[in-house]
């Protein structure tokens, strides 16, 4: 087991045994590869990206996913289908396919407001009751953490989201009233 497998082990126990393999390797990823090849718009909730991108077929007749295995028959691209599930899920992380990317969180994190740390919070509406813990960027989208990876996210309360956001935009409204300098040869 490598030390990130047994630091999110420690966070929440249910890492290690009720994780898919490829949800394991999602959370350990290190994108950084991946984004030296792509153009992300770091202040857009969605990213329109191509896998093809993403994970380049570098090696003619090869899996583009990194693994050696050698392409067969028909296979233009991937070796096998659990060869594609790992690009495809890289991509709708970093398109901020929000549903995968709580799935995902709730493997490594406790399901609770990273702020308050209330659990089971529902918002109660005229028609329905709504779960009020949600998935927000650590970073806001607004400040530059758009097209991010999983560690720009985290649960939150709507109450203590609603409070993040005022700090939010005040943050962005002091950068924006920031003097812009000149420098002259």
């Amino acid at each position: 087991m490598n030390d990130l497998n047994l630091l999110y082990a420690s966070i929440n126990p249910k890492f290690i045994k009720r994780t898919s393999k490829l949800f394991k390797q999602l959370v350990t990823f290190n994108p950084a590869e991946v984004y030296a090849r792509i153009n992300i718009e770091k202040f857009k909730r969605r990213q329109k990206l191509d896998i093809k991108e993403l994970f380049p077929n570098t090696t003619t007749g090869y899996c583009a996913c990194g693994c050696g295995m050698k392409l067969l028959g028909r296979q233009s691209r991937w070796a096998s289908r659990k060869c594609s599930d790992f690009p495809r899920h890289v991509q709708l992380i970093l398109c901020g396919d929000s549903q995968l990317i709580k799935k995902i969180m709730m493997c490594y994190l406790p399901y609770e407001c990273c702020k308050c740390h209330c659990k089971n919070y529902i918002i109660s509406t005229a028609k329905s009751k709504v779960d009020g813990i949600q998935v927000d960027h650590v970073i806001a989208v607004k400040n530059g953490g758009g097209g991010c990876w999983l560690g720009n996210y985290q649960f939150i309360c709507h109450t203590c989201h609603a409070k993040k956001t005022v700090i939010d935009n005040q943050i962005r409204s002091m950068q924006s009233a920031m003097p812009v300098s000149i420098a002259f040869d």
